[in-house]
């Protein structure tokens, strides 16, 4: 794997991609509607870093939890 050795008994290469995805899927799905309600909140000229900094801290939890779902799978 690109990200170093797997351990044979617990590495399954399919989760770890599974994970990886889903979690990237997540992330932009996550930024892209943070994007979206900012823009919003812009236009109707209300206060719109909350929901840019709410954005952030969601898509960072999401990255973390990623991470955290490839070590667990990999064994790494």
């Amino acid at each position: 794997m690109a990200f170093g050795p797997c351990a044979p008994p617990r590495c399954s290469a399919g989760a770890a991609v599974a994970a990886v995805v889903t979690g990237l899927v997540l992330a932009a799905a996550t930024g892209l509607g943070g994007l979206a309600l900012t823009v919003r909140r812009i236009v109707l000229r209300r206060a719109a870093w909350p929901a840019a900094l709410l954005t952030l801290v969601v898509c960072v939890a999401v990255v973390v939890a990623t991470w955290a779902g490839h070590q667990l799978v990999t064994g790494v």
